[in-house]
């Protein structure tokens, strides 16, 4: 708001969206570091480099291959409602066959809502690879975060995302890192380091636990109503 309407910084307050009130849960343990892409399955959202990537981070590094493992997991409906030409959630099990990435992957299709938690808690972080569309490319870079993201930090888990959108700004609380977009070695490196200090999702679930419990709803309501105090009590 400062930047594109000029406005003071006194004039300008953020109040974060709010997210729901999950019980939280510690990463998993074990050998394999689980890593989770969520959201509606359409193209355009950067699903093609994630897969580039993993391939490429799988041939740079044993780590990786032995470590990470990959689920990618949304609705599938928008393919039929965008009028996309073919089936792309199978077009996405393709690519992963083509990449020699069915022994460490899975996509699964149209989660229920109330089991979303549980997904999101039984891996260890999200990876979002999204690009910038045109549409945003005209309006600007700052607009707009992302739902899948909003559901990690509820679920008390970290993320790799691009610097699309403002997504960089989600995960300046130590709760992930940011890779370029449409970069798929930028985004290998970043696989590579999990994989190498696994300990980094640890460290990235417990800010994004602490991120949590600021946005609650229920004190999400609270900064909207010293907010709304605020203003009635200013003269007019």
């Amino acid at each position: 708001l400062t930047l594109r309407m000029h406005l003071p910084d006194d004039r300008v307050l953020v109040i974060p969206h709010g997210n729901k009130d999950v019980p939280y849960l510690p990463p998993p343990g074990g050998e394999h570091i689980h890593l989770l892409f969520f959201g509606f399955l359409y193209p355009g959202k950067g699903i093609e480099d994630l897969i580039e990537a993993f391939a490429l981070a799988r041939q740079q590094s044993p780590a990786v291959r032995q470590h990470l493992r990959l689920s990618i997991a949304g609705g599938s409906q928008p393919t039929m409602l965008l009028k996309t030409r073919g089936d792309y959630v199978t077009e996405l099990r393709e690519k992963l066959r083509a990449a020699s990435l069915e022994d460490c992957s899975e996509v699964i299709t149209d989660i229920p809502e109330d089991t979303v938690p549980d997904l999101f808690q039984r891996h260890h972080a999200l990876v979002l690879p999204y690009r910038d569309s045109r549409k945003i490319n005209l309006l600007g870079r700052f607009l707009g975060a992302s739902g899948p993201l909003a559901w990690a930090i509820a679920c008390g888990r970290g993320a790799l995302v691009s610097d699309a959108r403002a997504l960089a700004e989600e995960v300046a609380s130590g709760n992930g890192t940011v890779f370029r977009q449409r970069d798929t070695k930028d985004l290998a490196a970043s696989l590579i380091n999990i994989a190498d200090d696994p300990e980094i999702v640890v460290r990235w679930s417990e800010a994004a636990r602490k991120l949590a419990q600021e946005r609650t709803w229920r004190v999400t309501g609270q900064r909207f109503a010293r907010l709304f105090d605020e203003v009635c009590r200013q003269p007019v």
